[in-house]
């Protein structure tokens, strides 16, 4: 987890979608899930040092119904 919590944070990632996705990444790194797992993080590290993925954005998510949501990450990773 720590690998992945410098990594961001040194491009700047806000740290609600750093520890949303460095917890992701390490759980799936401890369920065998490879292809979730640290195999996503230099991805993560482009798309943010390209432009392509916002440092400061935080996803918007609202109930539509008991089991439908809707999710806009606002530019950013839908990941937290």
């Amino acid at each position: 987890e720590a690998i992945c919590r410098k990594a961001l944070q040194k491009r700047r990632l806000n740290e609600t979608a750093i520890l949303a996705i460095s917890e992701n990444i390490t759980a799936a790194e401890r369920d065998g899930c490879r292809s979730h797992g640290l195999f996503r993080l230099p991805g993560y590290c482009l798309a943010l040092e390209r432009g392509k993925a916002s440092h400061d954005a935080l996803p918007e998510v609202k109930s539509l119904a008991p089991s439908c949501v809707v999710s806009d990450a606002k530019g950013g990773f839908s990941v937290p």
